[in-house]
C-alpha cells in the first residue's frame, strides 16, 4: 500500500521569480557550484537550479520587460526549446 501524499497546490513561476533564494539557485547552477540545499528553508533555491537547467543559456533570473516576459514563457512551454532543438 502506498503512502498517503500530502495536499499539492499549482504556484506560479512568477511567484519565484524575484525571489532571492531562486536567483542564488540559478546563478549557483550555470556558475557550476556544487548546491547548498540545507541553507534555504523554502524550495525556490532548488526551483532556481532546476531552471537553470532547462533555460535557453540567454534567460537570467534578472531581466525585467520583454526578456521576464520570454522567460515566464519558456517556463510555460509557449516558446520553442533552444536548447534541445534538434
Amino acid at each position: 500500500m502506498a503512502a498517503p501524499q500530502c495536499e499539492t497546490v499549482d504556484v506560479p513561476i512568477s511567484h519565484f521569480l524575484q525571489n532571492p533564494e531562486f536567483q542564488l539557485g540559478f546563478t549557483d547552477k550555470r556558475m557550476g557550484r556544487e548546491p547548498r540545499f540545507d541553507q534555504f528553508e523554502s524550495n525556490a533555491y532548488e526551483i532556481g537550479r532546476i531552471f537553470a537547467v532547462v533555460a535557453p543559456p540567454g534567460v537570467t533570473p534578472r531581466h525585467r520587460g520583454a526578456a521576464a516576459a520570454q522567460r515566464l514563457a519558456f517556463w510555460n512551454c509557449d516558446i520553442p526549446d533552444h536548447h534541445h532543438a534538434k
